[in-house]
């Protein structure tokens, strides 16, 4: 289990970074994107990770 730990920060961290920067590529406002970011974060979550760690 202890290995299993830095995969899932790693996909996360892809994860975050694709969002990121599908979310840049689609709004060229800085403020709309770090929002969008967020919005698609917590609905990401909410909807396919029910199970995991809830962070605010």
């Amino acid at each position: 289990m202890t290995m299993l730990l830095p995969l899932f920060i790693l996909v996360g961290f892809m994860a975050g970074y694709f969002v990121n920067a599908m979310a840049y590529h689609l709004s060229p406002l800085e403020d709309k994107t770090a929002l969008t970011f967020r919005q698609v974060l917590i609905h990401f979550r909410q909807k396919n990770m029910p199970g995991m760690i809830q962070c605010p």
